[in-house]
């Protein structure tokens, strides 16, 4: 991303975010809560350049019981790479028809447009979404309803069930 543009960008949308308890780590925005992470990234588009950036937004959930049980152990969520649902972008929340929104940065002024159209869509369209899915037992019971946002990663889903299952039986 162009230096100054990129860092006044994830300033903006730090605070915007800061007030739902999302808090910036490493690449990407994590709202920790009970045993379940909701993630949000800036993705670049290739063609950016220093003086113009063209990024969207990507939506992950973390699980730790999951993290916990894969072979590469325990860590934290810092980047949208370490999501155990499927990515969605933004404009894949957009209703009745999503479309594809990718934003292109110049100024200040375009930033603060930018975030204002991003936050109006995250608070209206992916946050309660996001909301209901608050700790281990709900991560399992959404993935469990059938295919939805946020399914789990569909080439690992059956191992991340059983995951969770064992720690919903283990703390009944």
């Amino acid at each position: 991303m162009g230096e100054d543009l990129s860092k006044q960008l994830i300033a903006c949308l730090k605070a915007e975010l800061a007030p739902l308890d999302f808090k910036w780590r490493g690449h990407c925005f994590v709202r920790e809560l009970q045993g379940v992470s909701h993630l949000i990234a800036i993705q670049k588009s290739t063609s950016s350049l220093q003086s113009r950036v063209t990024y969207t937004i990507n939506f992950g959930l973390w699980s730790e019981v999951i993290s916990r049980s894969q072979a590469r152990g325990y860590a934290k969520p810092t980047s949208i790479q370490a999501s155990h649902s499927n990515i969605p972008r933004i404009g894949m929340f957009l209703k009745p028809k999503p479309e594809d929104i990718w934003w292109t940065i110049e100024s200040s002024e375009d930033i603060e447009r930018s975030v204002g159209e991003a936050m109006s869509i995250i608070v209206r369209d992916v946050l309660p979404i996001l909301a209901p899915i608050d700790s281990t037992e709900t991560l399992y019971r959404h993935w469990l309803s059938g295919p939805a946002q946020f399914d789990g990663d569909s080439a690992h889903k059956p191992w991340y069930l059983e995951y969770l299952q064992a720690e919903c039986d283990r703390r009944q």
